[in-house]
């Protein structure tokens, strides 16, 4: 997760219990993180956590086991956090969810903003909520802004793979929306492309 240079005391807190961090330490369950101002929220409950500090560097990492197979991990970084019950508050109501986490498909949303971000390793369908699903028939990266309709899509592949087109079905309060988005070559191979969905 990080390694940095250490700045003061390292809290943390497991099932809702503040600790400080006193030598190296492995953490189940764990809640958050706060070091330098900076929060690490944990949204996997099956990570352990390995801790360290000393005077002059703080590490926190994520033990993945022995030949790990399909093991997932999710965090949020949050800077400008400034006290322990800061990061209490926020865990508490943490705006943004895992949609997917998986081989294929990759999605988090953040519901107070109505924007989901996803990566399609596939062509394949999302199923986000209340209905909406979001599919695409080549591997991307997309955004999109559910309150105004917007999309964004990017091919990370490009170095290796240049769709002409990626198509984009989103269905949402039993309409059903096709989006063709050309994609960039050459030089601009890689660069996003926004459209709108008609309303």
């Amino acid at each position: 997760m990080n390694q940095c240079n250490a700045a003061g005391a390292v809290q943390y807190s497991v099932g809702g219990k503040t600790t400080e961090l006193k030598g190296p330490k492995s953490v189940l369950n764990l809640d958050w993180i706060v070091q330098g101002k900076i929060g690490y929220f944990n949204l996997d409950p099956t990570s352990t956590f390995e801790l360290a500090s000393d005077s002059s560097l703080f590490s926190a990492n994520i033990n993945h086991g022995v030949n790990p197979t399909d093991k997932t991990y999710a965090y949020i970084v949050k800077p400008g956090v400034q006290s322990t019950g800061d990061a209490s508050k926020y865990f508490k109501s943490i705006p943004v969810s895992v949609l997917s986490n998986t081989n294929s498909i990759q999605a988090v949303r953040h519901k107070n903003l109505n924007i989901t971000e996803i990566l399609f390793y596939q062509s394949g369908v999302l199923k986000i909520s209340n209905g909406k699903t979001i599919s695409v028939d080549a591997p991307c990266a997309l955004l999109w802004k559910e309150s105004t309709g917007v999309i964004t899509v990017a091919n990370p592949n490009c170095e290796s793979s240049n769709p002409k087109e990626i198509h984009v079905t989103v269905s949402e309060n039993g309409k059903t929306s096709i989006l063709s988005f050309e994609m960039p070559v050459g030089v601009y191979s890689g660069s996003s492309v926004t459209k709108k969905l008609n309303k």
